[in-house]
């Protein structure tokens, strides 16, 4: 857990949209336990936001996360799909509310 605060200490300063998804390899729905809630305590003091909210493994937990800042609205989690079996884990679909940064056309003289 000290791994990820420092993590987070490090990028909550930048500015911008911040995503993280990942298998966290612990039931964060399971809140009676240390490791869930010091987890979901972690994520309130940086100002975070966890979107799953449902089963993402086989076993019935919630392993894998998208964590976005609270006051971004950057993404919408649509549904967890349990109907591929590759894995024991289920696909966590979302929708993201990202802006195409623009490109600019450079011309390069040799």
């Amino acid at each position: 857990m000290n791994e990820f605060s420092s993590l987070l200490e490090s990028y909550i300063i930048k500015t911008g949209s911040l995503l993280i998804t990942g298998d966290f390899n612990f039931y964060v729905d399971d809140t009676s336990a240390a490791v869930a809630a010091n987890f979901l305590g972690l994520l309130e003091s940086f100002d975070l936001r966890q979107h799953v909210y449902s089963y993402t493994h086989r076993a019935g937990h919630t392993l894998d996360l998208v964590i976005s800042r609270s006051a971004e609205s950057i993404l919408n989690v649509t549904s967890v799909d349990d109907s591929f079996i590759i894995s024991d884990h289920y696909t966590v679909c979302a929708d993201l509310h990202f802006v195409k940064p623009s490109w600019e056309r450079k011309r390069i003289r040799a």
